[in-house]
C-alpha cells in the first residue's frame, strides 16, 4: 500500500513538472498570477457596491483635467472623453496619414496597445481601478486633418488576465471606497 502512494506521489510530481513547462510559468509565477486574480476579484467584488451613477461620476472628475500633451514627437494626446463606464482617450498624430500604408498604421497600433496595456495592467493602482469601477479605456487616432485612422482600441478587465503586477498587487481600500461614496452620492 505505501508502495502504491509513493508510485501516485512521483507520477503526480513528474505531472505537475510536465504541466509547468507546457505552460512556461514556474509554480511561484502561477501562484503569484492565482494571487493576482484574487485580488482581481476582491477589487471586482468591492466595485459592485458602487452605483453605475457613482462610478460615472468618478470617471468624469478623475479625466475632466486631462489637458493636450505631447506623447512623442509625432503623436500628442488631445482630449478625453466619458461616456458611462467607457473612458475615451483621442490622440493626434501630427503628419498626415495618407502617406502611410495600413500595415504601417497597423503595426504602429499594435506596438503602442500591447505598451499601453502591459503599462495598465502592470501598475498595481491603475489595475485595481479598472476591476473595481469595470473601466473599459478606449484609444482613438486622428490625423492632421482631423481624419480618423487606424482601428478603434480598448482595455478593459479581460486584457488584464495573465499579465503580472509590478509589485505586489494592490487590494482597493474599502474606507475608500465609503467616502468615495459618500462625496459622489
Amino acid at each position: 500500500m505505501i508502495r502504491f502512494f509513493l508510485i501516485l506521489s512521483l507520477l503526480l510530481l513528474n505531472f505537475e513538472r510536465v504541466w509547468s513547462e507546457e505552460e512556461g510559468l514556474s509554480r511561484q509565477e502561477k501562484n503569484l498570477l492565482r494571487s493576482i486574480e484574487r485580488i482581481d476579484k476582491k477589487n471586482e467584488d468591492l466595485g459592485k457596491t458602487i452605483p453605475l451613477e457613482v462610478k460615472k461620476k468618478i470617471l468624469e472628475d478623475v479625466h475632466e483635467s486631462d489637458e493636450a500633451w505631447q506623447i512623442s514627437s509625432g503623436l500628442t494626446f488631445i482630449a478625453t472623453t466619458t461616456e458611462g463606464n467607457d473612458v475615451t482617450f483621442i490622440y493626434r498624430a501630427n503628419l498626415d496619414i495618407s502617406n502611410y500604408s495600413e500595415k504601417e498604421i497597423q503595426d504602429f497600433q499594435d506596438f503602442f496597445f500591447k505598451r499601453t496595456r502591459e503599462e495598465g495592467c502592470s501598475q498595481s493602482l491603475a489595475r485595481s481601478v479598472i476591476f473595481l469601477l469595470d473601466t473599459t479605456y478606449n484609444y482613438e487616432f486622428i490625423d492632421i486633418t482631423n481624419k480618423s485612422f487606424g482601428k478603434k482600441m480598448n482595455i478593459n478587465k479581460a486584457d488584464c488576465k495573465g499579465i503580472k503586477t509590478k509589485g505586489s498587487p494592490r487590494l482597493f481600500p474599502e474606507a475608500y471606497v465609503e467616502m468615495l461614496l459618500e462625496e459622489y452620492s
